[in-house]
Protein backbone atom coordinates (compact mmCIF):
# COMPACT_ATOMS: atom_id res chain seq x y z
CA UNK A 1 0.00 0.00 0.00
CA UNK A 2 2.83 2.20 1.16
CA UNK A 3 4.82 1.48 -2.23
CA UNK A 4 1.90 2.23 -4.15
CA UNK A 5 0.96 5.74 -2.75
CA UNK A 6 4.47 6.79 -2.81
CA UNK A 7 4.62 5.66 -7.06
CA UNK A 8 1.40 7.40 -7.80
CA UNK A 9 2.44 10.74 -7.53
CA UNK A 10 6.30 10.03 -9.52
CA UNK A 11 3.53 8.51 -12.14
CA UNK A 12 1.81 12.01 -12.16
CA UNK A 13 4.76 13.91 -12.69
CA UNK A 14 6.02 11.64 -15.38
CA UNK A 15 2.98 11.68 -17.21
CA UNK A 16 2.36 15.83 -16.56
CA UNK A 17 6.45 15.69 -18.04
CA UNK A 18 5.92 14.20 -20.70
CA UNK A 19 2.78 15.66 -21.87
CA UNK A 20 4.59 18.94 -21.54
CA UNK A 21 7.39 17.59 -23.99
CA UNK A 22 4.97 16.49 -26.57
CA UNK A 23 3.46 20.42 -26.35
CA UNK A 24 6.99 21.58 -26.74
CA UNK A 25 7.41 19.33 -29.75
CA UNK A 26 4.19 20.59 -31.05
CA UNK A 27 5.29 24.08 -30.90
CA UNK A 28 8.75 23.12 -32.37
CA UNK A 29 7.00 21.36 -35.32
CA UNK A 30 5.20 24.26 -36.35
CA UNK A 31 8.02 27.19 -36.06
CA UNK A 32 10.80 25.45 -37.55
CA UNK A 33 9.35 22.94 -39.80
CA UNK A 34 5.69 24.63 -41.20
CA UNK A 35 1.88 24.12 -40.19
CA UNK A 36 2.42 21.78 -42.97
CA UNK A 37 4.59 19.48 -40.94
CA UNK A 38 2.00 19.24 -38.24
CA UNK A 39 1.05 15.71 -37.64
CA UNK A 40 1.14 13.63 -34.45
CA UNK A 41 3.81 11.21 -36.11
CA UNK A 42 6.03 14.45 -36.65
CA UNK A 43 5.06 15.72 -33.05
CA UNK A 44 6.15 12.29 -31.54
CA UNK A 45 9.39 11.90 -33.20
CA UNK A 46 10.30 15.79 -32.20
CA UNK A 47 9.10 14.42 -28.71
CA UNK A 48 10.98 11.34 -28.44
CA UNK A 49 8.31 9.18 -27.47
CA UNK A 50 6.04 6.73 -29.57
CA UNK A 51 2.78 8.26 -31.50
CA UNK A 52 0.48 6.14 -28.90
CA UNK A 53 2.12 7.53 -26.10
CA UNK A 54 0.79 11.06 -27.54
CA UNK A 55 -2.62 9.30 -28.41
CA UNK A 56 -2.73 8.48 -25.10
CA UNK A 57 -2.32 11.89 -24.00
CA UNK A 58 -4.07 13.57 -26.83
CA UNK A 59 -6.50 11.66 -28.83
CA UNK A 60 -6.81 13.85 -31.74
CA UNK A 61 -4.64 16.82 -33.83
CA UNK A 62 -7.80 19.41 -31.79
CA UNK A 63 -6.90 17.85 -28.27
CA UNK A 64 -3.42 18.89 -28.94
CA UNK A 65 -4.10 22.33 -29.71
CA UNK A 66 -6.71 22.44 -26.94
CA UNK A 67 -3.73 20.82 -24.79
CA UNK A 68 -1.61 23.94 -25.80
CA UNK A 69 -4.24 26.46 -25.28
CA UNK A 70 -5.46 25.42 -21.57
CA UNK A 71 -1.34 25.35 -20.73
CA UNK A 72 -1.31 29.07 -22.12
CA UNK A 73 -4.56 29.99 -19.92
CA UNK A 74 -3.31 28.05 -16.50
CA UNK A 75 0.30 29.86 -17.59
CA UNK A 76 -1.69 33.32 -17.53
CA UNK A 77 -3.64 33.30 -14.78
CA UNK A 78 -2.03 35.13 -12.25
CA UNK A 79 -2.29 37.63 -14.83
CA UNK A 80 -5.54 37.18 -16.34
CA UNK A 81 -8.11 35.31 -14.01
CA UNK A 82 -10.22 32.34 -15.73
CA UNK A 83 -13.47 34.55 -14.62
CA UNK A 84 -12.23 37.70 -15.85
CA UNK A 85 -14.53 40.01 -18.10
CA UNK A 86 -13.38 41.65 -21.41
CA UNK A 87 -12.45 44.79 -20.74
CA UNK A 88 -9.60 47.10 -22.54
CA UNK A 89 -7.34 46.49 -19.27
CA UNK A 90 -7.62 42.92 -19.36
CA UNK A 91 -7.02 42.40 -23.23
CA UNK A 92 -3.56 44.47 -21.91
CA UNK A 93 -2.90 41.90 -19.47
CA UNK A 94 -3.64 39.20 -22.16
CA UNK A 95 -1.38 40.75 -25.11
CA UNK A 96 1.53 41.27 -22.51
CA UNK A 97 1.20 37.50 -21.53
CA UNK A 98 1.08 36.23 -25.26
CA UNK A 99 4.34 38.38 -25.45
CA UNK A 100 5.34 36.53 -22.90
CA UNK A 101 4.76 33.16 -24.48
CA UNK A 102 5.10 34.32 -28.18
CA UNK A 103 6.37 31.03 -29.89
CA UNK A 104 3.66 28.88 -27.71
CA UNK A 105 0.83 31.34 -28.58
CA UNK A 106 2.26 31.76 -32.18
CA UNK A 107 2.15 28.13 -33.39
CA UNK A 108 -1.29 27.57 -31.86
CA UNK A 109 -2.76 30.36 -33.63
CA UNK A 110 -1.02 29.29 -37.06
CA UNK A 111 -2.34 26.09 -36.85
CA UNK A 112 -5.98 27.17 -35.97
CA UNK A 113 -6.31 29.70 -39.10
CA UNK A 114 -3.86 27.14 -41.56
CA UNK A 115 -6.32 24.35 -40.66
CA UNK A 116 -9.64 26.22 -39.62
CA UNK A 117 -9.89 24.24 -36.14
CA UNK A 118 -11.56 25.88 -33.26
CA UNK A 119 -10.67 23.86 -30.44
CA UNK A 120 -13.18 22.78 -27.42
CA UNK A 121 -11.19 24.68 -25.23
CA UNK A 122 -11.71 28.22 -27.21
CA UNK A 123 -15.03 27.54 -28.04
CA UNK A 124 -16.05 27.24 -24.20
CA UNK A 125 -13.47 30.36 -23.21
CA UNK A 126 -15.23 32.75 -26.01
CA UNK A 127 -18.45 31.72 -24.45
CA UNK A 128 -18.66 32.23 -21.17
CA UNK A 129 -16.92 35.45 -21.97
CA UNK A 130 -19.86 36.20 -24.54
CA UNK A 131 -22.30 35.55 -21.83
CA UNK A 132 -20.37 38.16 -19.57
CA UNK A 133 -20.41 40.67 -22.30
CA UNK A 134 -24.27 40.14 -23.35
CA UNK A 135 -25.11 40.31 -19.70
CA UNK A 136 -23.19 43.99 -18.70
CA UNK A 137 -26.18 45.44 -21.80
CA UNK A 138 -29.71 44.47 -19.88
CA UNK A 139 -31.52 46.93 -22.02
CA UNK A 140 -29.63 46.10 -25.60
CA UNK A 141 -31.09 42.80 -28.17
CA UNK A 142 -28.97 40.38 -26.68
CA UNK A 143 -27.98 39.04 -30.17
CA UNK A 144 -26.96 42.48 -31.56
CA UNK A 145 -24.66 42.65 -28.34
CA UNK A 146 -23.35 39.26 -29.19
CA UNK A 147 -22.67 39.99 -33.07
CA UNK A 148 -20.39 43.36 -31.27
CA UNK A 149 -18.49 40.58 -29.01
CA UNK A 150 -17.54 38.23 -31.97
CA UNK A 151 -16.09 41.34 -33.90
CA UNK A 152 -14.12 42.65 -30.45
CA UNK A 153 -13.23 39.09 -29.54
CA UNK A 154 -12.30 37.77 -33.19
CA UNK A 155 -10.64 41.42 -34.69
CA UNK A 156 -8.92 42.83 -31.44
CA UNK A 157 -9.05 40.50 -28.18
CA UNK A 158 -7.56 37.36 -28.84
CA UNK A 159 -4.09 35.56 -29.58
CA UNK A 160 -4.98 35.74 -33.02
CA UNK A 161 -5.37 39.57 -33.19
CA UNK A 162 -2.33 39.82 -30.96
CA UNK A 163 -0.29 37.30 -33.47
CA UNK A 164 -1.80 40.09 -36.64
CA UNK A 165 -0.66 42.71 -34.95
CA UNK A 166 2.69 42.21 -34.36
CA UNK A 167 3.16 40.17 -37.33
CA UNK A 168 2.23 43.97 -39.22
CA UNK A 169 4.75 45.22 -37.36
CA UNK A 170 3.35 47.15 -34.31
CA UNK A 171 5.17 46.21 -30.76
CA UNK A 172 2.95 44.54 -28.10
CA UNK A 173 2.71 47.58 -26.39
CA UNK A 174 1.74 49.99 -29.01
CA UNK A 175 -0.78 47.07 -30.23
CA UNK A 176 -2.35 46.52 -26.64
CA UNK A 177 -2.89 49.95 -26.36
CA UNK A 178 -4.68 50.38 -29.33
CA UNK A 179 -6.72 47.59 -28.99
CA UNK A 180 -7.65 49.16 -25.96
CA UNK A 181 -8.74 52.53 -26.99
CA UNK A 182 -10.81 50.82 -29.82
CA UNK A 183 -12.19 48.86 -26.91
CA UNK A 184 -13.35 51.54 -24.94
CA UNK A 185 -15.30 53.55 -27.46
CA UNK A 186 -17.14 50.19 -28.10
CA UNK A 187 -17.90 50.25 -25.03
CA UNK A 188 -18.94 53.56 -24.50
CA UNK A 189 -21.27 53.30 -27.30
CA UNK A 190 -22.78 50.06 -26.03
CA UNK A 191 -23.40 52.03 -22.39
CA UNK A 192 -24.98 54.84 -24.01
CA UNK A 193 -27.30 52.93 -26.30
CA UNK A 194 -28.02 50.53 -23.14
CA UNK A 195 -28.91 53.70 -20.65
CA UNK A 196 -31.09 54.76 -23.63
CA UNK A 197 -33.13 51.86 -24.31
CA UNK A 198 -33.32 51.33 -20.57
CA UNK A 199 -34.34 55.20 -20.13
CA UNK A 200 -37.15 54.82 -22.96
CA UNK A 201 -38.70 51.43 -21.46
CA UNK A 202 -38.84 52.79 -18.04
CA UNK A 203 -40.85 56.15 -19.55
CA UNK A 204 -43.32 53.44 -21.48
CA UNK A 205 -43.92 51.47 -18.34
Amino acid sequence: MSSRSYSSPVREQQKAETRDRILDALVEVVLQEGVHAFSVQNVAARAGVSHRTVYRHFDTREALLDGLGDRLVAEMADRVPLDAVLTPETVQRSFLAFEDAADAVRAGVLVSLALELETAGRSARTERLRAAFVSRFPSLDPEEVGLTFTVVRELLASSRSWFLLRRAGLDVDRGAAEVARILTLVLRDLERRDAEAGAAAAKEA
